[in-house]
């Protein structure tokens, strides 16, 4: 039935017209058939007794008199065909359908009303809705009728010029003009996000009363809504007419099946179908009240408050999300600005303060270290790491060599090399296969050397070496008994305190006076206490600790070695002591970080106070990571912010100046980024839980789609900053809820402590009453909350879609362990040593395997209701590929929702861009489809390594 003309409408006669559309349908059987003329209350046409059509009133802008007269011409070709025509009608009990307009660049389809009467019988009916989804099919060329033709989507057109219409009726109705403004705000940005080709093409807004519908580049036919009466009657959209409980209309039915049979609608159209309805009504409004004084003022204030309760009824059922208004935040920001490689990042100065090096990418996107002279611009790339790219570095002392740390395909076995400044000559400082180094110590009067650790001699212990950066050589300097977990070293470069596991979970720290005198354990820390060496004073005699012992948070302290005294330098009562700011030479603490809301220094070295306060006016946010040179007159400080990219600048110590050395993502400046902000609620057994909740930019907090972001570790914690995922769901429209459950980090050993033996327990629960929480405050939609994390967090997505079943639409699992028992099984062998904490603080695999497999996932895959997305990289020696392997298959058998990806050269977790980049566009893609947020299309991501198993 598809026939395009090469002609316009003012040259196609109407016998030619009926010729290409109804060649096979005999007309005069459609007797009772009215065939309603196009036209609206001032504007239409009547019949004349003779049979003939005039035009009874015609309002300019509505419809072009070219286009009207063809109308009246086929009007009446059709009566003198022996179809019976009337002029309009109002029809209680029957109903108007259009057919409509196709956008620019496509065919214009006629424009004609038809209607049935309560006497016409079901034969007739079902003729005049075949008919009516014929003549929806005529095309035609378009650009004879200027004001007529279909123009692309025109928004302000749409919804603002409605506004300004209705803005007087409502300027004493503070509340509902408000409503009114926010909705259009709301409806705005959806219609800028639709993944729609009609909105690409162009949209057919030319009658909104009676329907709409998209005419493709192939001419099929998307409709989108329709209305069943004229004026009198409200508009329904087609999910209405095609579910709606308890209703069968044949008409309507038989209507839709003349479009579905010729084009059947896709997802994204029937979720378009309810924003179409609200902004034809909001149209219409605008237009009622623009003529009001033409159709009477008390016909529009009864249409103004009637559409008012339509659109608050429309959005309780419709909209779920209050979007982003298109003036603030505009496009999608690109993945790539938050996943890709940083522009510059982690920038330090050399020992004698002339150089600064930074990580950066090189032109083929692969980060590398990079170097400049301090104060000028000759940048210059160091290192070539071929796929992975660098992350860890650090300054030689010898002034010649710069260190930097990588693995392969993140296997985590790190080597240590060494690069030339002059030749850029690069050796593998740790050329042993198959081992892990870690750096113990370096110090500027050793300038030609470095201590590293090594599980050499074997896999499950990191002996210490000495290693010259000079010639390469390789000597063996402390060996480890069994159990020893951390070194350091003094002032003299030589291994006097070790960190050693005992048997029940907890720890040992132990010093010598000298390599040749033995081991002596100063402070035993049981399986309930946290405690660490820091450094040893410059004079060897302190020894600078933090522990929880004789207190419930952890504090800082200084241990006389020999009387075993130890004096308190810093504590708070209700959080941990964090970050330490050491002099590199004087080896004194100058200040100690606190992780309260945000990080928060305090300064115990009055010669530092004014720099603190100097440094703290520079910018807003908090300043962290200070790296400083020999002289100690030039500093580097990182500056950190929830709605801004990381940002570096020097700092000088004479003169008390700052001054700008780059963003990590400068095109992230200045766009419109989420906030942060720190909330509290009470657990079910009355612990106070404390986390992170971020609001979309400019919307309200009122039934939002949401994702429960979950941390890893879980011996970790969240905290207040820049975090580019958070960034990305909340630009995507979700809420964003950070929980620092029971087991976290940072407030205390009785907090962390709540947490042992406790995953899928209460740690779950803390999560859970978190989801609680942020729906009973109105925030979150109920039925649309994701569960995501990586770790830990993927071992509690895993929990959450198995233990908890309905309280997720959707899960997405980043490198989680699935099995308890076998995630123990498959340790790294040098985290051999900590098994007795993991027995201490998840369970005994040799005594508990029944209550691990009772708190793990995969045996409990008959729960599950909704989908499971899950990535994870091959090399993963924290996380074995089979964790995810196993539930995944177990998933299929069940016939369970689940999309697994395998990324071959990644660990734990996703460190090229390419693979983040990959991973993150699915999971955008799969949120899109079971929360309804925001998605930049996928795109190609070339060299990636993910596989969709």
């Amino acid at each position: 039935m598809d026939t395009f003309f090469p002609i316009t409408y003012s040259r196609l006669a109407p016998d030619a017209l009926l010729a290409e559309v109804m060649p096979d349908y005999d007309v005069g059987k459609a007797v009772e058939c009215r065939l309603l003329c196009a036209g609206l209350n001032d504007s239409y046409f009547v019949r004349t007794a003779r049979g003939q059509f005039i035009l009874r009133a015609y309002r300019p802008g509505w419809r072009s008199l070219p286009e009207i007269q063809y109308e009246i011409d086929v009007l009446s070709h059709l009566h003198a065909k022996g179809v019976p025509v009337s002029a309009p009608l109002r029809s209680r009990d029957g109903g108007f359908t259009r057919a409509v307009r196709a956008p620019e660049g496509g065919r214009q389809v006629a424009l004609f009303t038809f209607a049935c009467g309560k006497a016409v019988d079901h034969r007739i009916e079902e003729q005049t809705a075949l008919y009516a989804g014929m003549m929806a099919r005529i095309h035609s060329a378009t650009g004879d009728f200027a004001s007529a033709c279909p123009r692309p989507l025109d928004i302000d057109h749409l919804l603002d010029q409605p506004l300004k219409c209705i803005e007087p009726f409502l300027k004493n109705r503070a509340a509902d003009w408000t409503y009114l403004r926010e909705l259009v705000d709301q409806l705005r940005c959806r219609l800028t996000a639709l993944p729609l080709h009609a909105l690409e093409q162009g949209f057919c807004h030319g009658d909104f009363h009676g329907g709409n519908a998209h005419i493709s580049e192939d001419h099929t036919v998307t409709f989108f809504d329709f209305d069943c009466c004229g004026f009198g009657w409200r508009a329904y959209d087609i999910a209405v007419f095609r579910w709606a409980a308890g209703r069968e209309d044949k008409r309507w039915a038989l209507f839709l099946k003349s479009y579905t049979e010729h084009r059947k609608l896709n997802e994204l159209d029937l979720d378009a179908v309810p924003l179409f309805v609200a902004i034809r009504d909001i149209w219409l409004l605008g237009l009622y009240t623009q003529n009001a004084d033409y159709i009477g003022l008390n016909w529009a204030s009864a249409r103004l408050d009637g559409t008012l309760k339509f659109l608050r009824d429309w959005e309780a059922k419709h909209l779920t999300q209050k979007e982003i208004h298109a003036t603030s935040l505009g496009k999608l920001i690109p993945r790539e600005l938050l996943f890709g490689n940083p522009e510059r990042t982690n920038p330090q100065i050399s020992p004698d303060g002339k150089l600064l090096a930074y990580i950066a990418p090189d032109s083929k996107n692969v980060l590398q270290v990079w170097m400049r002279t301090l104060g000028q611009q000759d940048d210059r790339v160091l290192t070539a790491d071929k796929k992975r790219g660098i992350r860890w570095y650090f300054w030689a002392f010898d002034g010649e060599q710069l260190i930097y740390l990588q693995d392969a395909d993140g296997d985590e076995n790190w080597h240590l090399y060494g690069i030339s400044l002059k030749s850029a000559v690069i050796r593998d400082l740790t050329p042993f296969q198959g081992i892990q180094a870690r750096l113990v110590a370096c110090d500027s009067n050793f300038p030609d050397e470095i201590l590293v650790g090594m599980n050499l001699k074997d896999r499950r212990t990191h002996d210490v070496y000495r290693v010259n950066i000079k010639n390469g050589a390789v000597e063996l300097d402390t060996e480890n008994p069994g159990n020893v977990v951390g070194w350091v070293a003094d002032a003299e470069f030589t291994v006097r305190a070790a960190m050693a596991t005992t048997s029940e979970g907890g720890s040992d720290l132990m010093v010598r006076e000298a390599v040749d005198q033995p081991w002596r354990i100063v402070r035993h820390w049981g399986p309930e206490d946290t405690g660490s060496a820091r450094s040893f004073s410059k004079d060897g005699k302190t020894l600078y600790i933090t522990g929880s012992h004789d207190a419930n948070t952890v504090r800082f302290l200084v241990l006389d070695l020999a009387t075993g005294c130890e004096t308190v330098l810093a504590e708070d009562p209700e959080y941990d002591v964090g970050g330490l700011f050491i002099h590199p030479i004087k080896r004194v603490i100058q200040a100690v970080g606190f992780y309260r809301e945000k990080h928060e220094w305090r300064v115990l070295d009055p010669e530092i106070a004014p720099d603190f306060d100097a440094l703290a006016r520079v910018r807003g946010g908090n300043f962290g990571s200070i790296t400083r040179d020999l002289a100690d007159t030039t500093w580097i400080v990182g500056y950190s912010s929830d709605d801004a990219p990381g940002h570096y600048h020097t700092y000088a110590r004479s003169s008390k100046t700052s001054t700008s050395l780059f963003s990590q993502q400068p095109k992230l400046e200045g766009l419109p980024l989420a906030r942060m902000e720190p909330v509290s609620f009470l657990a079910r057994d009355g612990l106070t839980i404390h986390g992170y909740l971020t609001i979309p930019v400019n919307v309200s907090a009122r039934n939002l789609p949401t994702v429960l972001h979950v941390h890893g570790g879980p011996w970790g914690r969240d905290g207040w900053g820049f975090h580019s995922e958070v960034q990305w769901l909340s630009n995507r429209g979700y809420a964003v809820l950070q929980v620092n459950f029971r087991g976290s980090t940072g407030y205390g050993k009785k907090f962390m402590n709540a947490g042992n033996r406790e995953w899928a327990g209460k740690m779950h629960d803390d999560l859970i009453d978190g989801v609680t929480w942020i729906v009973k405050e109105g925030i979150a939609d109920p039925r649309k909350v994701a569960i995501m994390g990586g770790s830990y967090g993927g071992y509690a997505t895993l929990v959450g879609l198995t233990f908890t079943p309905d309280v997720f639409a959707a899960g997405v699992d980043i490198v989680g362990p699935s099995n308890l028992a076998t995630l123990l099984r498959s340790i790294p062998p040098y985290w051999g040593p900590m098994m007795a904490m993991f027995s201490h603080r998840v369970g005994n695999l040799d005594k508990e395997e029944d209550f691990l497999k009772s708190r793990s996932p995969l045996y409990f895959i008959d729960r599950i209701k909704a989908p499971l997305l899950i990535g994870q990289g091959a090399n993963d020696s924290r996380v074995k590929q089979a964790e995810s392997e196993q539930i995944v298959e177990a998933m299929r058998k069940a016939n369970k929702p689940v999309e697994y990806i395998l990324y071959t050269d990644e660990g734990h977790g996703f460190a090229r861009p390419q693979n983040r980049l990959h991973f993150y566009a699915k999971a955008e893609e799969f949120l899109a489809k079971y929360l309804g947020g925001r998605c930049e299309p996928i795109g190609d991501i070339p060299g990636h390594s993910g596989v969709m198993k």
